[in-house]
């Protein structure tokens, strides 16, 4: 990992970085795939740039610019912008497509968090959320998204 997320502050990686900074890393990465045209991404810029800092530590922040590396994009599947994956021991765990509010990035971290410890002692196909946003469940069989899995928070009520 770079310097830059000692500090809290988002890395920037590259098609050649990514296998070392992302699919590597020992903490979670969200990776935003932006583009400096892009309003939506221009929006989230500060909004990830928080998170990176109230997170540093536990979850890394990668930014990657699709408009410069297109090979990783491409690979991934990654079709509009503001894309942000999250990747947790080298796998896809999270997919969101267009800018959302702080809180709901913070309940998608808070909840990585939650059941990163988890993860790993269960095969990755199996985990998903429960259609009602319940607590991860486990379950057999193909999902009809390209996401292994979701983490989803348990309910409160």
């Amino acid at each position: 990992m770079t310097a830059q997320t000692a500090v809290g502050t988002p890395i920037v990686v590259t098609d050649a970085s990514f296998a070392e900074d992302v699919l590597a890393s020992p903490l979670p990465v969200l990776v935003e795939f932006w583009a400096p045209w892009c309003p939506p991404c221009r929006v989230i810029g500060p909004i990830l740039n928080e998170l990176a800092a109230e997170y540093a530590g536990r979850v890394t922040i990668a930014k990657l610019n699709t408009d410069e590396e297109q090979r990783s994009m491409v690979q991934l599947g990654v079709q509009g912008l503001p894309t942000l994956i999250v990747f947790k021991d080298g796998r896809e765990v999270e997919r969101l497509v267009g800018a959302r509010s702080k809180r709901h990035y913070q309940e998608r971290f808070d909840a990585l968090l939650c059941y990163a410890e988890a993860l790993p002692t269960a095969p990755p196909d199996v985990w998903r959320s429960s259609p009602r946003g319940g607590t991860v469940i486990a379950s057999r069989g193909k999902r009809k998204t390209n996401t292994p899995y979701r983490l989803t928070a348990g309910r409160t009520d």
